[in-house]
């Protein structure tokens, strides 16, 4: 029988590729959802969620589906606007990126992390740069006509 600290050292090679990967793979994504910092490797014919095609309704639970009044992720929409506002939710399409991604584009929204401080805001061009949702829906209101993210008081 092989000895256990044998066999967990002929692991490590292993682990330490797999634990490079993920590192490489967090390093490229944001904290909340695995968005990229380009357009090109944003954009995603189906959706993530539920796997509607770019331009079609999100499924009903589909958790990327944005309510098209507010704003909020639609599948937890109605527990917050129950306090907020009456309405009615409303479905959205799958644009071919995750909600608010071309609004960071927009507005220039990138931050990167920083362990024990937190995001730093940043621009496009850093090497850990990731669009900042954070700062986008903290700072910026949503646009019912537009249907997207806007300046507040714009």
């Amino acid at each position: 029988m092989q000895d256990v600290g044998n066999a967990f050292t002929s692991l490590m090679p292993l682990l330490a590729d797999l634990d490079s990967g993920l590192l490489n793979q967090m390093r490229r994504f944001n904290s909340f959802q695995g968005r990229m910092v380009t357009l090109k490797e944003e954009y995603s014919a189906t959706c993530p969620g539920c796997g509607t095609g770019t331009n079609h309704y999100h499924s009903e639970f589909c958790d990327t589906a944005r309510c098209a009044k507010t704003g909020i992720q639609l599948i937890s929409c109605e527990f917050f606007s129950e306090y907020e506002y009456a309405h009615v939710c409303e479905n959205t399409t799958w644009t071919g990126y995750w909600p608010g991604v071309l609004d960071c584009f927009e507005y220039g929204l990138f931050a990167y992390f920083v362990p024990n401080v937190g995001f730093i805001p940043c621009t496009s061009d850093h090497p850990d740069a990731v669009c900042d949702l954070n700062t986008l829906v903290v700072k910026y209101d949503w646009d019912v006509k537009l249907q997207k993210r806007v300046p507040r008081n714009a």
